[in-house]
């Protein structure tokens, strides 16, 4: 009995222990295409639907070399929302290829009571080089070509055949 009564004492508390964040990122994936002429920045919105001031973090999971993110840490209103851009680094605009990366929003409060919990997102981010020609790889050829001429002399062998 007296375990039951320490259990709905510590769910009775725990609302009052802890509190708990919000965010919103729109778009979840963005693109950003590195061929001559095209645009290398990606944009997307943080929105704090909280009803308190949120710090929030933006960081790249991997290949944090190629971007750079124009506001990586500011606090928002509650309501408030702010517009983030995503550049691709000079020096790897013509060098990256085709790439995705995985972008972090991470927000906390910027209160400090009780047990604290941060929220997150994740953005995909597509890095498409349309200046790349697409190769075959010389054993597909070889094959495809072989597969091909085969064809053409088992319809040509049927014809001659039937004649």
């Amino acid at each position: 009995m007296r375990l039951l009564w320490v259990s709905v004492c510590l769910i009775f508390s725990l609302p009052s222990l802890a509190s708990a964040t919000g965010l919103a990122v729109s778009p979840s994936s963005l693109y950003i295409k590195t061929g001559s002429g095209e645009a290398r920045a990606a944009y997307f919105t943080v929105s704090n639907p909280d009803n308190q001031v949120q710090a929030f973090e933006i960081f790249a999971d991997d290949f944090q070399n190629l971007i750079r993110i124009s506001a990586p840490v500011f606090t928002l209103s509650p309501g408030g929302a702010k517009k983030v851009s995503v550049e691709m680094t000079a020096q790897n605009q013509r060098q990256t290829g085709n790439q995705r990366i995985t972008i972090s929003v991470v927000s906390h409060p910027l209160t400090e009571k009780g047990t604290q919990i941060a929220a997150g997102a994740k953005i995909s981010l597509n890095i498409m080089d349309t200046d790349a020609k697409t190769k075959i790889p010389t054993e597909n050829l070889a094959i495809g070509l072989v597969a091909l001429g085969s064809l053409i002399a088992a319809a040509a062998w049927q014809k001659l055949r039937k004649n």
